[in-house]
């Protein structure tokens, strides 16, 4: 009997130790952390339309009186009325106009806005003036006329205008609709296929619309020709992290670091897929980086610690911590290494002043449990049971707290408590070994209830 329970209690342990309990390696905490990171980098981006503040101001072909008149009202609006008098229709039309044009320079949209609407009354077919009065509606905040008028516009330009169909897109990626908006980019670049602003955009929408292996491709093709454009490197860096292209992720913000466009976003994304890889050196190198200029610095302080911990650098760990203002994240990282370090009433003390201040921090709890499972006393060993079940109703820690339940009801020859938290751990985190595991006590029950 004696043995079996040694070799139960043997699987257990390898367990425990292959699954980890902690916030930065366990599988969940790493997929939240990857997916907040690339959304926090791929938010803001800019318009692909860009800015409206300049009006659409081609030539126009006039008779040379109307062109002469045109001239006289640019240089002076004041005589406009006077000079329209002889004007042709055509004549007149050029000329509200330019008057348009005059005013939305001025930043006088309603005036403009007038002018432009006599230019399309006199002339409907009049595709600037309908661009440009599609555009100060915008820019006065009518957007249902500033479509309607977009709307002819681009129907007079066969479809084919850029800016207009660029300035559709903005408003559909603005409602959500990722979709319709990389259709109206698409067709910009149909129509302009040299134009920066629409390429980059279609970068962000397809990140947008999850197509993370296409955004990444043409984020790599941009940044060959423009690559100081932090925009295109967080969208790559955001589709890499999505699509687990890890390596792919680690080279571009390697590449931030080089050229020295990195922050401590893009370091924190970095310092994290180096722990993932197993570069602890390298990761607690990036860390200290970010420790020094991050506005949120927890996460760097824990990738700091474990990447330290790893390589077995526990003293590290305590002086990293000496200069870190959040006294509860100080006192979490310093006690887990004295845990580390053998120096367990040091640990308990910390472990148990961060409980006073936050109740129920499932990484005290774990830590504390830790601590007490190693005293042996039947009163340590029920608290340490309690610590574990509490820390286990947290995603992070559920795995590694449930292992170590396992641990202590196995040594205590509970196979009834055991086998309960073997198939609780079984349906949240199936997985080969825990169903052998499982199958194995619920044979040995049986052989022993005959």
């Amino acid at each position: 009997m004696k043995r079996f329970f040694t070799a139960f209690l043997s699987c257990v342990v390898l367990f425990g130790l292959s699954f980890g309990g902690d916030e930065i390696s366990g599988a969940r905490g790493v997929k939240k952390f990857r997916g907040e990171c690339a959304e926090a980098l791929s938010e803001h981006f800019p318009s692909a339309c860009g800015d409206l503040k300049a009006p659409f101001s081609p030539r126009l072909k006039l008779s040379n009186g109307d062109a002469e008149a045109l001239d006289k009202i640019e240089k002076n609006p004041e005589i406009a009325e006077e000079e329209l008098k002889e004007m042709s229709s055509e004549g007149k039309a050029a000329a509200f106009f330019r008057l348009g044009n005059i005013y939305y320079e001025r930043g006088e949209y309603g005036r403009a806005s007038e002018f432009y609407s006599k230019a399309v009354e006199i002339n409907p077919l009049f595709f600037a003036a309908r661009k440009n009065l599609g555009f100060v509606a915008a820019l006065m905040g009518d957007e249902k006329l500033a479509e309607e008028e977009l709307r002819v516009a681009l129907a007079l330009s066969g479809g084919s205008d850029a800016k207009i169909l660029l300035w559709f897109c903005d408003r559909r990626s603005e409602k959500g609709d990722y979709s319709s908006a990389l259709e109206f980019c698409n067709r910009a670049i149909l129509y302009s296929p040299g134009n920066f602003s629409a390429l980059r955009a279609k970068a962000w929408l397809l990140f947008k619309s999850g197509l993370y292996g296409e955004c990444s491709a043409l984020c790599a093709s941009l940044l060959e020709d423009c690559g100081d454009s932090f925009d295109l490197w967080r969208v790559k860096i955001s589709a890499d992290l999505l699509s687990e292209n890890f390596r792919g992720a680690e080279a571009a913000c390697e590449t931030l670091r080089i050229l020295s466009m990195d922050n401590s976003s893009t370091n924190l994304i970095l310092a994290k897929l180096l722990y993932d890889r197993g570069d602890y050196s390298r990761c607690s190198e990036v860390s200290s980086d970010v420790l020094k200029d991050s506005k949120d610095p927890k996460r760097a302080l824990r990738l700091l610690c474990a990447s330290l911990s790893a390589e077995g650098r526990y003293s590290e760990i305590i002086d990293a911590c000496s200069n870190f203002t959040d006294e509860a994240e100080t006192a979490l990282c310093v006690a887990e290494a004295c845990l580390k370090l053998g120096r367990d009433g040091e640990a308990e003390r910390l472990f148990r002043a961060v409980l006073e201040k936050r109740p129920s921090c499932a990484r005290a709890e774990f830590g504390l449990g830790k601590v007490l499972s190693k005293k042996g006393c039947t009163e340590s060993l029920a608290e340490a049971e309690t610590l574990f079940m509490a820390a286990s109703s947290d995603e992070a820690f559920f795995v590694a707290s449930s292992a170590e339940i396992l641990k202590l009801r196995s040594r205590a020859g509970d196979i009834e408590g055991t086998l309960k938290a073997a198939r609780a751990l079984e349906k949240k985190n199936p997985s080969p070994e825990i169903s052998a595991y499982v199958e194995s006590l619920e044979n040995f029950l049986k052989r022993r209830n005959k």
